[in-house]
């Protein structure tokens, strides 16, 4: 039997079809930086848009859920224009001892910045190069510091981080968070140290139990533990992002590692078009694996894509893969001039990753690629030049296609 749709039905019709297009289009929420303020709910296509300017606070969220058809999107209302600034003045009264300065702090002085730029730290105070400076001490604490050539430190201006993180997500869906430039930040509580490693700040931005987040467009100027952490996600990318000057882990894709369950619970998260770049050890007690361009850590971890991405003067690992994570792709991405032990490292029960069409130059790794403990893993299409060591080392690997 054939129906016919009735002029009054056609009309409904249409009529359902516009409320739910207006319905898509949600409303627009302007924040400036004199009125930091976001609403707590927020609906499936309404747009928060950030005034240029300067910005001192965080913002959380949870259980955001826009649609597919209609996301939940933050952003900056110029790209780069809105700025998320986590940093204070800090003031130090410089003593001379050789060609050195020193000074006392009562405030934690391990994120500096001199006049707004990104400081060196090193771990050892008697090799410091100029314009290099080292942290000794549990409060007060002391601050050594190399000049450059010709330069007096009190005529400098000097600012520590005091902000962890600028943007949290927790179990939500459907958000794209972009635009925004993330500076000078730091930890708002002093480093505790349990076993002998210390740990140092939080997450610039984090993504808890969420799915569907994209974060898009962001640059990411000195930070302290993780950049972005994307934890117990699905189908969350990092894209075209610029993540630099940081003491830890520029992105950071986890899950719980105590978690046995062989099925997969988290999956197609991706860091697409990201270069990073000076990414350090704060000091030797900074735990070693902590410390990563790229980690994908954690069981129940699968279809993690890491493409077209920029890696770049990295003295610890580039990518790092680490406990029972399976069928990655790493393929497109430039690595050169990085240091450390190796450009991609994986290893406890890594399985099913294909390494390909990547280009590696210029490294001073003690190997460019290292299997431990993995299998079906393959490595095709990639190119080596000037790089140092071993550009495969393998250690209880097999099943592997070179």
């Amino acid at each position: 039997m054939k129906c016919r749709l009735g002029f009054a039905d056609a009309c409904f019709a249409s009529l359902i079809g516009f409320l739910q297009c207006v319905c898509a289009c949600g409303e627009t929420i302007v924040v400036t930086p004199e009125k930091p303020e976001v609403p707590a709910t927020l609906q499936p296509g309404d747009t928060v848009v950030f005034k240029d300017g300067v910005y001192k606070r965080k913002f959380s969220f949870a259980d955001l859920a826009g649609a597919a058809n209609a996301p939940i999107v933050i952003r900056s209302e110029t790209p780069g224009g809105a700025v998320f600034d986590g940093s204070e003045p800090i003031s130090l009264a410089w003593r001379k001892k050789g060609d050195l300065f020193i000074a006392a702090s009562d405030a934690p002085p391990h994120a500096l910045y001199r006049n707004g730029e990104f400081m060196r730290h090193l771990g050892d105070a008697k090799s410091l190069q100029p314009g290099t400076y080292n942290v000794s001490g549990a409060g007060p604490w002391t601050v050594t510091y190399r000049p450059l050539a010709e330069e007096d430190p009190a005529s400098l201006q000097f600012s520590r981080g005091v902000m962890e993180s600028a943007f949290s997500f927790n179990k939500c869906s459907y958000v794209i968070l972009e635009g925004f430039r993330i500076v000078r930040f730091g930890m708002e509580k002093p480093p505790t140290n349990k076993f002998g490693i210390t740990k140092f700040g939080g997450n610039v931005i984090g993504a808890i139990e969420s799915r569907n987040v994209t974060l898009r467009g962001l640059t990411i100027d000195g930070f302290f533990s993780v950049g972005v952490n994307i934890g117990r996600c699905n189908d969350t990318v990092v894209e075209d992002t610029a993540i630099r000057n940081g003491y830890g882990a520029a992105i950071a894709i986890n899950s719980d590692t105590a978690i046995t369950n062989p099925s997969y619970l988290y999956r197609n998260n991706a860091a697409r078009g990201c270069t990073l770049s000076n990414i350090y050890r704060f000091n030797k007690s900074q735990a070693g694996y902590s410390t990563k361009g790229i980690g994908v850590n954690g069981n129940q971890i699968v279809d993690t894509v890491i493409e077209r991405c920029v890696l770049h003067s990295i003295p610890p690992t580039a990518i790092h893969f680490d406990v029972r994570s399976g069928f990655a792709t790493v393929r497109n991405c430039l690595f050169f001039n990085n240091g450390g032990n190796m450009e991609i490292h994986l290893e406890n029960r890594i399985h099913d990753v294909v390494i390909e069409n990547n280009v590696f130059a210029d490294s001073h790794c003690g190997s460019t690629i290292k299997y431990g403990r993995c299998w079906n893993i393959v490595l095709q299409h990639n190119t080596f030049y000037r790089t140092c060591g071993y550009n495969l080392l393998l250690e209880a690997a097999y099943n592997f296609t070179i």
